[in-house]
């Protein structure tokens, strides 16, 4: 699957790349845009992915290499679509191997991609790494640098933030200001939002939407069944448009879409897969879970959110939403038809949301303008193999 494709302007690749990255679609997507820009200096970036990832991969014009193909190729998922979830995955490798090993195959999977590439850089998905301290600069040939990425801001202090510094950046794929001030964390490096234009999906029954209510868009993620209280928060946010007939409400239920098929309510739409930017380009309200790749896009489309978060970064990823005033949130446990039709109400209502989004999509915007991250990870390159860019010479972003 290899190719000469990605060259520099003397016709010559500079630098060899390997994306790591749990394979999940929020954490492979946000980063296409950023293999993207160093491709188009010339540096050639290779994702190591499961078989029955490495086709769409592909279609996103990069090269891929295996990962545990031996264990993974009856895995299968899709980064366009809903999936059960990445301990799909991890549970096959942990079937083979023991905890105490799980470390050292995971290591060993890596090196041996990095070899076979002659990797000058491993991309690294930091939230996994925090978790299971791969060390990997450790192994990994001399000339070969590490950079560790965060797709989303974190939800607990990283565990000995200034050794992990010392082997390569601590990255979160996030300006800055979208963070609360008090917890910023100063030994890392705040980039750009990285946002990733999701495909559409084939068949999307648009013409069960073409009436003249307004939008409001419902998804909990690729993850959703993984939520304790997902199922049944869904059921009371459907509940609510008995409450709202003057809306539409589209549901992105992934798995769960089958078990809510009951539920009949006039002005829903319940749906396994939804073409996600598209129906945003056409709701008033989205209500998330508050991922962060969804808190992206409606930043981008300027949708006011209603998050009602369910575990890992979400509930911090609420609180940065009403801080910085661009939705409201409700917790999980005190979700009921009255208190989603009320905060409804309030988004569509009040313009100080739509202030607030369009200066935040502003901050994002420009940052990601500035192509950041790209140009840290050239410079990261060019402080270990600087001859191959002409002595150092600055980035080209």
């Amino acid at each position: 699957m290899f190719c000469e494709a990605s060259q520099g302007k003397k016709g010559h690749i500079l630098a060899n790349i390997l994306i790591w990255m749990s394979p999940e679609p929020g954490h492979i997507l946000p980063t296409v845009k950023i293999s993207r820009d160093l491709e188009s200096v010339g540096h050639k970036v290779v994702y190591q992915v499961p078989p029955a990832q490495q086709g769409e991969i592909n279609e996103l014009g990069f090269e891929t290499i295996g990962f545990f193909d031996h264990l993974c190729r009856s895995v299968d998922s899709s980064l366009h679509r809903p999936l059960h979830s990445a301990n799909s995955y991890y549970t096959e490798i942990s079937r083979h191997h023991t905890r105490s090993a799980y470390i050292h195959v995971f290591r060993k999977e890596l090196l041996n991609a990095a070899r076979e590439i002659n990797a000058d850089l491993l991309i690294i998905d930091g939230v996994f790494d925090d978790i299971f301290r791969l060390c990997m600069h450790e192994v990994l040939p001399t000339k070969c640098r590490v950079a560790r990425l965060w797709i989303h801001l974190p939800y607990r202090p990283i565990a000995d933030i200034d050794k992990v510094k010392q082997s390569g950046p601590v990255i979160f794929l996030s300006p800055k200001d979208f963070e609360i001030p008090k917890l910023v964390c100063e030994k890392a490096v705040y980039t750009e939002g990285s946002p990733f234009e999701k495909r559409d999906i084939k068949g999307f029954p648009w013409s069960s939407i073409q009436d003249t209510r307004p939008i409001v868009y419902c998804s909990f993620g690729s993850q959703n069944e993984r939520y304790a209280d997902a199922e049944d928060n869904l059921r009371i946010i459907i509940s609510t448009a008995k409450l709202a007939r003057g809306y539409k409400f589209v549901v992105n239920a992934g798995i769960l879409a089958a078990k809510l098929k009951d539920l009949t309510e006039q002005n829903v739409l319940i749906l396994p897969h939804v073409p996600q930017i598209r129906i945003l380009q056409r709701s008033v309200v989205m209500i998330l879970h508050g991922g962060f790749g969804s808190i992206k896009d409606c930043i981008y489309e300027r949708v006011p959110m209603l998050v009602i978060p369910q575990k890992w970064d979400q509930p911090l990823n609420a609180k940065r939403v009403n801080y910085h005033g661009i939705g409201l949130s409700l917790d999980r446990n005190q979700v009921t038809p009255q208190a989603v039709s009320y905060a409804i109400h309030t988004l569509v209502e009040s313009q100080t949301f739509a202030h607030n989004l369009m200066r935040m999509r502003q901050i994002f915007v420009q940052q990601d303008e500035r192509k950041p991250t790209a140009a840290l990870l050239e410079s990261l390159l060019t402080s270990r193999i600087g001859l191959r860019f002409g002595q150092g010479e600055p980035s080209r972003f």
